[in-house]
């Protein structure tokens, strides 16, 4: 039979050793109840794993400014990250921003609605889209300052002129999109301008401006942009224009010795 002094340093080993521990313990205690009872916690899919994420409103009091913007809660135990996809109510989300919580008995994320996928070519030759064919989910947001997406050369020509920020999430695969890439948006075609991967560590930021489309090269149908060679769609390879002459292979030249040009050397003695 064990000592009551035992008994109670078993006790407080359980609520806690000190103070501060067991004071953490009743904060991560009050999280898990209020994570068991809430009616905002939904099944999820967070990075292909099933799993369950409490949803919250961006900002329930503010009515001049609706956003689709949410904030996440889960336990530690989840793994997920700024530039995780969540898939929730039959849509995809993209975690924007991590808090670092001072009293660490949960995590709290913001996520934002993404509302394109993008596709690219990884390799054109064998014409292989990015993500197994699916694109990439993004978050795409206008970054037009004042010209409405104009511009006035001279006095009467105007060109499109619009720019959008593109947010999408930091792998290898993004990271090989070089800047000058084209990419189809919403029936539009823009250009990588500026790639940025400093700013928020764990997405990459493009920086796009409009440009024009060219049938000749873009695949409207798949909504992917320089998606055959500059000369066209693909053509049969064994169709060739055997009007042209032929170069010899073998180091010997086409021209006969009387056609070879005659040079004639003049040598001076000087006194």
């Amino acid at each position: 039979m064990s000592s009551f002094s035992t008994s109670y340093r078993r006790k407080q080993k359980i609520l806690g050793d000190n103070r501060v521990t067991r004071n953490y313990n009743r904060q991560l205690k009050e999280f898990n109840l209020f994570y068991r009872d809430t009616l905002t916690r939904h099944d999820c899919v967070i990075d292909g794993v099933p799993t369950q994420a409490v949803f919250q409103d961006h900002s329930q009091s503010n009515n001049k400014d609706l956003s689709d913007d949410k904030y996440v809660v889960v336990p530690n135990s989840v793994e997920v990250g700024v530039g995780s996809y969540i898939e929730w109510a039959d849509e995809t989300w993209m975690v924007f921003t991590e808090e670092y919580k001072t009293i660490p008995t949960h995590q709290q994320l913001k996520i934002k609605h993404t509302n394109r996928r993008l596709k690219w070519l990884t390799n054109k030759n064998s014409k292989l889209i990015c993500n197994f064919g699916k694109g990439w989910p993004a978050y795409v947001q206008n970054q037009t300052l004042y010209t409405l997406g104009v511009s006035f050369t001279g006095q009467n020509i105007a060109l499109a002129n619009a720019k959008m920020s593109v947010y999408i999430k930091d792998i290898p695969e993004t990271r090989a999109v070089k800047v000058g890439t084209r990419l189809w948006i919403a029936g539009q075609v823009y250009k990588i301008e500026f790639a940025d991967y400093v700013s928020r560590p764990g997405l990459v930021n493009w920086l796009l401006d409009e440009d024009t489309k060219n049938p000749e090269t873009d695949n409207s149908d798949l909504e992917i942009a320089d998606y055959w060679d500059s000369g066209g769609k693909d053509e049969d390879e064994s169709i060739k224009d055997v009007s042209k002459p032929t170069i010899p292979t073998d180091g010997s030249s086409s021209h006969s010795e009387d056609e070879k040009p005659k040079v004639e050397w003049e040598y001076r003695r000087n006194n």
